[in-house]
């Protein structure tokens, strides 16, 4: 079945304007009438889904597909389960594409997708069920009042904001349609106008059917809902703003009663624009009427840029004082969050399974670290249908359930799911598949007595199973396992026969349990010890704690408004949770029940009292305490001060002492506390609720009421149980026990389990929890020269440089002369930027390496750094030559990299590209023989810099992309900010804005979550630089005035001078002379003159521009030739955009336009090194030339400043396309068409007011 509008998309972009001259005159299928039909059709047959779904009732249907309420019997929850026939090929790719584009988002604004799987011939989503009432039946109630207008901008507002989510993600939604915005109200449901009721509804995006990939190829076809389709995408182009036009046919529709245009001809010609929705609906404010004609506009200009703008805009209207409306905080429900690391791992062994190589993965952890989770709501086993074509079956074993009936349940599952991918003419294995198939009654054939029957009987389906899998090969299958541990001895024995049996299939096995060796369970630890025998088959992925920047992303998904979570915050969740991702939910819902998160100066900060514990202690608790009887306090107290859930034999264990006879009726106690609210009882057991947290009044009585010896009976008994069970000891939960070690006044232990909990932590990069813990290692064991060590290196990452010098020096005093610790001191100076202090510490390691080769060769790779970040290539070299030399000497292929890449970096620094790209491609290969992946990222990365630099962008995206790879494939946050940061600058070249500003607010979050403070200010001085191009004015205004300040109490001249020099030219494009000659006389004061750089050649040729702006050629003149001798001698003349531009400027001001033309002729036919806004500011100069030299060469002038302005559009840069458009104009009224030329100059005058360029508007007003 061909896509709707197969036959006549175009083969390139469509403008709103430019599309009803590119379409012909048939009209598109979908927008004919359809015939009547007097077909009597047969109630479709209920989908065939696994057994855990049970079928309730049908909810909707369409062309695509059913969608159905069920229930889902593992989880008790109910679920909409939309099925989809896959009939054709074509088909299938578009489900799969529906599929893989909903793994990606995840926002309380558009529903969830929670499985995937095959049903017979049809493919069948899981989703969020969400009962309530579609926008479309809101307009049967006719024009809205005043009152329900206001709550519609409010729906729309949230429409935009789930929009602005899936833009961000890549993704074009391109069905905005009434029908699919959902309002969640049960009231609603049965009757529309009850919608109304709640003044702020929950509403959701729903059907992601016709959802595009942004990058997905140019081409496109047409599909959408007419209606509400803009022409572009009608003519199958559509971009972001598609979306937004939809939207606003959706209010239109909505505030006038009927949709803007009714046929194609009216949308496409727009020789008939609508009505403004005030002319038709009184009711309907100005403002919004406004906005509403905006989204529809033809000209893209006049519309909201993006789904953020469009939001701001609603909320405004919302708010009758006029000031920005400001959203209420709100705990939002938990979303999935980072594990990349572990999801890297799993697409790899996906992959791997699809290509034919099964395996055996065991996923452990400690509770609460989201093993379930993970496979749960991270989408990986959609992801797996949609890429690989792989299903899954899952299942979870339980305590308390029949022996058997977890197996049971997969073991149907995964024979349903195989028997639909057979043909229907294929007959079942040996001829018998009725027999398993009654066992969709809830018991196996023939109802065995006894539990030898039982496990005969499973053994046989096993077999059976396998023998389906072998018979249906070529396909790949996920089968996940959850909860091990609480399977019985004769589950593992057959889920051990089963595994063995698919061992040779492209069957990924994944299994999760708690405890790396097994733990209690004997058939567990047996099993485990049979997989670990066999690692080339059987594999195993443990998860920990959340690295720092996961953690901080996890709790700012949770909060609303967005806003960064302050270290403050994360430091807090950290040490109550452990870093465990389920912990860190319940911590996080913990503070904000309690009133302790509040968002302070846009920043997501904690209460001062949720860090201290609280002081005063009130009579009532303690009298509601003398109520219990006291082996309900000691349970209640062992329930409290663990982090998460516990079964009553675990409690009874820990609570009473060995000599002490525990109560009869331990768990009826525990549900006896349970119902009266002191504890909370779910699935995994029994838990304290947040009154009993850590530090609050009813803990401290609580531990009050039991005595100093009792707690610390239970705190040492909690210690035994985790060292008994944990088996592999992560970092969370080693640090766990050694909590509870210190508790129970077990100072010793505890200080070696803080110590091994940080080393643990640490190669995790959970960096603030590792800190903490070696930091209570230091108080409880005393100082040692290893912890100062480790303490410095994580005070050195967070950027605690004084803190991380106090604890090396230490080191050394205690250690003596020590080469390694004098090394790390010189690092942290120079982190610091301290370089005179750094070169006194390498030199003194000079000293103290004597006669060893490897010694000597790493200080002289330290001091020849430092040269080369003086600016002494000469000296670096020779430094370098020499550490190389002693690095070969001693035949060390991984730092000969690193001393080559230093090499590399020398030979840039003179302008020696070949001969640079030679070094670094030597330290590649260096890296790539020692196995060291750090030094080939790095190397990667500034090769990616030398092909920018060399102006073959496509070599450096290359290079820069493979570094990105390997980056997240360390988890290296550090590196990979880096690496973003300068792939954001490519795409700057390139002018590629978006993408720069996408690449460089990822490298900002990333710095600002690993805490790198230098990271963070070029992250910000870029991402104004990206602002100022994209005509963000104020925002870029602002980043800079914060970046130069910051930068100068940091030290950070260079940076503070680089922040200036594009406050200048952001000065400049609005139009302030004065204010942008301040700036750049500022940056060149501090520049050093004395030394050529690119840095001081640009302010040079900004300066210049700015005294030409102000009519004295004489001082422009002198400062561009200035400028021209610091790019000679830097060989950077051919590649400094801003001097040629200048250049051609003057000459036009002294009326030489052939000599402007001469200037700019080499860098016009081809782009060569020049980035694109250069390039296109230079042939704006060459359409002021030719228009200047006559109507001779109007056809040149037309086509110079044309091409410009298209240049400038696409990158967007609205004020330099502006520039484009006033000179195109003053052509056009050269030539007579004052008409043209007024409609340019309304076009640049709306371009400078949005970009807040207000003193070049009055330029514009003046030609006007």
């Amino acid at each position: 079945m061909s896509t709707p509008g197969s036959g006549w998309f175009l083969a390139r972009p469509v403008t709103r304007r430019g599309a009803a001259r590119r379409i012909g005159r048939k009209r598109p299928f979908f927008l004919r009438p359809r015939l009547a039909s007097n077909v009597s059709v047969s109630p479709p047959a209920l989908p065939q889904l696994p057994s855990r779904y049970e079928i309730q009732a049908l909810i909707g249907e369409g062309a695509m597909g059913r969608i159905h309420r069920a229930l889902d019997r593992s989880t008790g929850a109910l679920v909409a389960i939309k099925t989809v026939r896959a009939g054709s090929a074509a088909e299938r790719r578009r489900i799969e594409g529906e599929i893989r584009l909903m793994t990606q988002v995840r926002h309380e604004g558009i529903v969830r997708l929670l499985e995937t799987g095959i049903s017979g011939d049809e493919i069948f989503l899981c989703l969020e069920l969400c009962e309530g009432t579609p926008l479309d039946r809101l307009l049967e109630l006719g024009l809205p009042d005043a009152e329900r207008i206001c709550w519609l901008v409010g729906v729309a507002a949230k429409v935009a904001e789930a929009l602005e989510h899936i833009h961000s993600c890549g993704i074009i939604h391109r069905d905005v349609k009434p029908s699919n915005i959902l309002i969640v109200s049960s009231a609603a449901r049965a009757r529309a106008e009850a919608a109304f009721d709640d003044a702020n509804p929950a509403v959701k995006l729903i059907d992601f059917g016709l959802a595009l990939s942004t990058s997905a190829p140019a081409v496109q076809t047409a599909a959408g809902t007419p209606l509400y389709m803009p022409p572009e995408q009608i003519c199958g182009a559509a971009e972001e703003r598609s979306d937004l036009y939809s939207l606003g046919a959706v209010l239109y529709h909505l505030l006038a009663g009927s949709p803007p245009f009714t046929s194609l001809a009216a949308i496409l010609s727009r020789a008939n624009p609508p009505p403004s929705p005030r002319a038709v609906n009184p009711s309907c404010p100005e403002e919004l009427a406004q906005l509403v004609q905006s989204l529809l506009s033809s000209e893209p200009h006049l519309s909201p840029a993006t789904a953020r703008e469009a939001r701001s805009r609603l909320l405004s209207i919302l708010d009758p004082s006029g000031k920005p409306s400001v959203a209420e905080p709100r705990l939002l429900p938990p979303v999935f969050t980072g594990r990349a690391d572990a999801l890297a791992f799993l697409r790899r062994r996906i992959a791997q399974a699809a290509g034919g190589k099964g395996a055996v993965v065991r996923v452990v952890g400690a509770r609460g670290s989201g093993k379930t989770w993970l496979f749960r709501e991270s989408g990986i086993l959609s992801e797996a249908l949609a890429n690989h074509g792989m299903p899954s079956v899952r299942a979870a074993f339980a305590r308390g359930t029949m022996p058997l009936d977890s197996m049971r349940e997969a073991l149907q599952q995964v024979m349903e799911v195989v028997e639909q991918r057979k043909p229907p003419s294929a007959s079942p294995v040996g001829g018998d598949s009725s027999d398993w198939r009654d066992w969709e009654s809830g018991e196996p054939p023939g109802r065995p007595e006894d539990e030898a029957e039982v496990r005969i009987a499973i053994e046989r389906r096993v077999d059976r199973a396998v023998r389906l899998l072998y018979r249906s090969a070529a396909h790949p299958f996920l089968l996940v396992f959850e909860d091990v541990e609480h399977a019985g001895e004769i589950e593992l024995e057959v889920l051990s026969r089963f595994a063995r049996g698919v061992r040779d299939l492209p069957v990924l096995l994944c299994v999760t349990h708690r405890s790396r060796d097994g733990g209690d369970s004997a058939g567990l630890k047996r099993w485990v010890a049979e997989l670990e025998s066999e690692p080339e088959w059987a594999d195993i992925l443990e998860l920990g704690g959340l690295p720092d920047n996961e953690a901080s992303e996890l709790i700012r998904r949770r909060l609303y408004p967005p806003a960064p979570v302050s270290a403050k915050l994360l430091e807090v969740a950290l040490s109550r949770s452990a870093g465990r991702p389920l912990e860190l939910v319940r911590c996080v819902q913990t503070l904000w029940s309690r009133g302790l998160i509040r968002q302070i100066d846009g920043e997501w900060q904690i209460e001062s009292g949720a860090v201290e514990p609280a002081a005063g202690l009130d009579q009532g608790l303690n009298d509601h305490l003398d109520r219990l009887l006291p082996e309900e306090r000691r349970l209640l107290f062992a329930a409290s001060v663990l982090t998460l859930p516990a079964d009553a034999a675990f409690l009874e264990r820990v609570a009473f002492q060995e000599r002490q006879e525990p109560p009869a009726g331990v768990f009826a106690m525990l549900r006896s506390l349970a119902g009266e609210g002191r504890l909370t009882e779910d699935r995994e057991g029994f838990s304290s609720p947040p009154e009993l947290d850590e530090g609050t009044p009813a803990a401290l009585a609580l531990a009050k009421s039991l005595g100093e010896d009792a707690v610390r009976e239970i705190h040492s008994r909690i210690a035994e149980e985790l060292m008994a069970s944990s088996g592999w000891g992560g970092g969370d939960t080693t640090l766990c026990i050694a909590r509870h070690l210190e508790q129970a006044g077990r100072s010793k232990e505890a200080a070696q389990k803080f110590a091994a909990a940080g080393e643990r932590l640490a190669r995790g990069a959970s960096n603030r929890l590792a800190l903490e813990a070696y930091r209570r290692a230091t108080l409880l064991g005393g100082p040692s020269s290893a912890l100062d060590e480790e303490i410095a290196d994580l005070e050195s990452k967070l950027g605690n440089y004084l803190s991380a010098l106090e604890h090396l020096r230490s080191a050394l005093s205690a250690a003596g002369k020590s080469h390694r610790i004098l090394d790390k001191i010189g690092r942290v100076y120079h982190r610091q930027g301290d370089l005179p202090s750094a070169f006194s510490v390498f030199n003194e390691c000079l000293e103290v390496a004597g006669s060893d080769a490897r010694q000597r060769a790493l200080s002289l790779l330290r001091l020849g750094g430092l040269c080369l970040e003086q600016g002494e290539a000469e000296r670096a070299t020779a430094l370098l030559e020499e550490s190389l030399a002693l690095y070969t000497e001693v035949g060390d292929p991984g730092e000969r990299a690193r001393v080559q890449f230093s090499l590399g970096v020398a030979e840039k620094m003179r302008n020696r590209l070949d001969a640079a790209i030679e070094r670094l491609e030597a330290s590649l290969e260096n890296a790539e023989h020692a196995g060291s992946l750090v030094n080939a990222a790095t190397t990667l990365n500034n090769l990616g810099n030398l092909y920018r630099a060399r102006g073959d962008d496509r070599m450096a995206l290359q290079s820069l992309r493979r570094s990105l790879e390997v980056r997240q494939r360390l988890g290296d946050r550090q590196g990979l900010a880096i690496v973003l940061s300068n792939i954001s600058r490519v795409h700057l070249f390139r002018g590629e804005l978006r993408q720069c500003r996408e690449a460089t607010e990822q490298a900002l979050a990333t710095f600002e979550e690993i805490g790198d403070k230098k990271g963070v200010l070029i992250a910000k001085c870029n991402l104004a630089e990206t602002l100022e191009q994209l005509g963000r004015l104020g925002p870029a205004r602002d980043l800079l005035h914060e970046s130069v300040a910051t930068a100068r109490r940091l030290g950070a001249q260079r940076i503070a001078d680089a922040a200036s020099v594009t406050l200048g030219a952001l000065e400049l494009n609005a139009g302030d002379t004065g204010l942008a000659l301040e700036h750049l006389e500022r940056a060149l004061r501090s520049i050093p003159s004395d030394k050529p750089a690119e840095l001081r050649a640009q302010a040079l040729s900004l300066r210049s521009s700015a005294f030409l702006k102000r009519n004295d050629a004489e001082l422009a003149m002198d400062s561009l030739r200035e400028a021209s001798e610091v790019a000679e001698e830097l060989k950077l003349r051919g590649k400094l955009g801003v001097l040629h531009c200048q250049e051609m400027r003057i000459a036009l001001e002294r009326g030489d336009a052939e000599a402007a033309l001469n200037l700019g002729k080499p860098h016009l036919a081809q782009q060569g090194g020049l980035d694109k806004l250069s390039w296109a500011l230079l042939h704006v100069e060459a359409g002021k030339a030719y228009r200047e030299l006559g109507p001779d060469w109007a056809d040149r002038t037309e086509k110079e400043l044309l091409g410009a302005i298209r240049m400038l559009d696409a990158m967007p840069s609205p004020h330099h396309a502006a520039q484009a458009r006033v000179e195109l104009a003053q052509y056009w009224r050269l030539l007579g068409e004052d008409g043209t030329a007024l409609e340019l100059l309304s076009r640049a005058e709306a371009d400078l007011r949005a970009c807040g360029a207000v003193k070049r508007i009055e330029e514009i007003s003046n030609l006007t």
